[in-house]
């Protein structure tokens, strides 16, 4: 019966030689290493680069939350405009139909200081009426385009002006 030596005694080392592994093994070996690390590596890459991209999705949404907000006040602050524009445009309108009343009114009385026109017997033609442009012209000193004088009575409404 062939005696069977006993694992790590010394006769066991002795009996059996290892055989030298072919290059073909040797290098697949390295290879698969080296994929294993490489493979590794990406996993570790892919981990860091998630963490990342979690942060800056964070901060995008907490960015598009502050975005949003700006704008449900930027839209308050556009309606309440639009409300002051339209009470603004509502008093214009009233002030320019009392301004036109105004000045009806003025046209109609008789200029203050003189007396109320003397009846004769005989009748005189009325004054001729002067055109539109011709009497615009003539009440802006002249100048056509330019806007109306305004009346006395209206002038203490205005600021005062300034003097150089």
């Amino acid at each position: 019966m062939p005696r069977v030596a006993q694992t790590g005694s010394p006769e066991s080392h002795a009996s059996v030689t290892p055989k030298p592994r072919s290059t073909m093994a040797w290098a697949a070996g390295l290879g698969m290493g080296l994929l294993a690390v490489a493979g590794w590596g990406a996993f570790a890459y892919g981990a860091a680069d998630q963490q990342r991209l979690r942060a800056e999705r964070d901060r995008l949404s907490a960015e598009a939350a502050d975005l949003r907000a700006s704008r449900e006040q930027l839209a308050g602050v556009y309606v309440k405009a639009l409300a002051q524009l339209a009470t603004a445009q509502t008093q214009l309108a009233a002030a320019q139909n009392e301004l036109a009343m105004v000045r009806s009114r003025s046209a109609s009385l008789p200029p203050a200081g003189t007396s109320p026109p003397a009846i004769s017997a005989t009748r005189t033609p009325p004054a001729p009426v002067p055109s539109p442009s011709k009497a615009r012209a003539a009440s802006a000193g002249g100048r056509a385009g330019a806007p109306p004088s305004i009346p006395p009575f209206l002038r203490v409404f205005l600021p005062p002006s300034p003097r150089a």
